[in-house]
């Protein structure tokens, strides 16, 4: 395996990792720090810092993996580098990760680890759902 020039360093410190998330473009101004929270801090999920605040990378149990690089260090190589640390760092049989289709930047880069399509996800938001007389919500958790 290449050998790296990428730091990981394993952190819970959301406030951090949540400002590092308000950068990318998977941020959406209604989700909060709370939500964002939920989303990540599990009990089996590993989240790296990258070379200190450059970005991050998460690998939940089920290795479903996910990176977040900031701006300013985005298109210079990271995604694999951390990618190629995370593998070494917690080597798993397989890894996928979840990207959106507007992300063609993020596909090719996962392209290029190697990384094939195996099918397609599809989502919808609450608001969106259509409703009939019968439903009853209890709300969004």
């Amino acid at each position: 395996m290449t050998k790296t020039n990428c730091k990981l360093t394993k952190t819970k410190n959301f406030d951090i990792l949540f400002k590092i998330f308000q950068e990318s473009t998977y941020y959406e101004k209604d989700m909060s720090k709370k939500f964002f929270m939920k989303m990540y801090d599990r009990k089996h999920t590993e989240i790296y810092l990258i070379n200190k605040n450059q970005g991050f990378i998460f690998l939940h149990s089920n290795n479903d993996f996910g990176v977040y690089i900031r701006p300013a260090y985005q298109k210079k190589g990271l995604l694999k580098k951390a990618f190629l640390e995370l593998v070494r760092l917690s080597p798993r049989k397989y890894y996928w990760g979840t990207i959106r289709v507007s992300h063609t930047h993020s596909m090719a880069a996962f392209s290029k680890l190697g990384l094939t399509v195996k099918g397609l996800v599809f989502a919808i938001d609450y608001d969106k759902i259509p409703q009939d007389s019968n439903f009853k919500s209890t709300g969004i958790n």
